[in-house]
């Protein structure tokens, strides 16, 4: 790290290190009211913490989080604002409370879609303390608010995607079944990869299937704005169409589809070796111009099938 980095970063150790010392020993509300100073309304004094912290000026940040506490308190966005800065700081700990009293006062949020937002990253900071269980339980929280994945009334859609996807291969899935659902898509992901890592394959496979079908649908539902008798043949043209368009190539990228199809073939493959569809879906990974690293990771899988190394959980 470059001298000037290493004196700004102990500048800013400092005035942080002194507000976490007092945000640690004054009563929220009290504390925040007494420092609404700015003539601003809250949701500006919020926006602009939201400047500071894409700057990284977290002391600034963090006064002016506060004060949008005091002009409008409760005010979650803002105490998420907070548990922001102490997770750029890595100051985990004080990061988790603030993002579970953010969530506790659920129904004050000025934008209703924030809630899912601080959902994730509370799970991320678990994740970066090592709680895999509390990381996990978050994101089928999140999960969990798609009717598909939990209510009753899908069982039959969940089992018969989960036949489909061994027996029958990812075009077929794709042929039979859209899904939608893009604020629980992440967590799907993420479960899904978390669970291949851990050795559960049953969810895994769910979440995965899941995770890819959603990407998928989001493709062929794209393709047809433009191209209204549009039909999907298979993956691979499929693949060809979405990235001739730059906002599907866009998509594709920001959504990790390859990384994610790489995992359903693993999750596949450890759920039921003798199932053809993970050399299926690793072939189409290792065969795409645009899988990037993933396309290596694939081909070692096919040369020599294996399951996924485990962590300890």
């Amino acid at each position: 790290m470059e001298p000037g980095l290493i004196e700004m970063r102990r500048e800013l150790l400092v005035c942080v290190g002194i507000s976490l010392l007092v945000m640690a020993g004054a009563g929220t509300v009290g504390l925040y009211a007494q420092e609404a100073t700015s003539s601003e309304p809250g949701w500006v004094l919020y926006q602009k913490g939201l400047a500071q912290l894409r700057e990284r000026e977290f002391g600034q940040a963090l006064r002016l989080f506060r004060e949008a506490i005091g002009k409008d308190a409760p005010y979650p966005e803002a105490t998420a604002g907070l548990g922001m800065v102490y997770e750029a700081e890595s100051s985990l700990d004080l990061a988790v409370r603030r993002y579970k009293e953010a969530l506790e006062a659920g129904k004050f949020f000025r934008i209703p879609e924030s809630r899912i937002e601080i959902m994730y990253s509370l799970a991320r900071v678990y994740e970066k303390q090592g709680r895999l269980k509390e990381y996990s339980d978050t994101l089928e929280s999140i999960a969990s608010e798609q009717p598909e994945y939990t209510e009753q009334k899908f069982d039959t859609l969940r089992s018969g995607m989960r036949r489909t996807i061994l027996t029958d291969g990812l075009n077929r899935l794709v042929t039979l079944y859209r899904l939608e659902g893009e604020t629980s898509l992440q967590a799907n992901s993420l479960l899904g990869i978390q669970y291949v890592r851990t050795g559960n394959y049953t969810p895994a496979l769910e979440n995965m299937t899941f995770a890819c079908l959603k990407i998928l649908s989001t493709l062929v539902r794209e393709i047809r704005r433009e191209e209204p008798e549009y039909q999907f043949q298979d993956a691979r043209t499929l693949f060809a169409d979405a990235f001739s368009r730059d906002t599907l190539r866009a998509y594709v990228g920001e959504t990790n589809l390859f990384e994610n199809l790489y995992y359903l073939a693993a999750a596949v493959y450890g759920e039921d070796p003798e199932s053809t569809t993970w050399r299926e879906i690793w072939t189409l990974v290792r065969d795409s111009p645009e899988s990037g690293a993933w396309a290596s990771r694939a081909a070692s899988r096919l040369a020599s099938p294996r399951l996924e190394p485990l962590i300890e959980h």
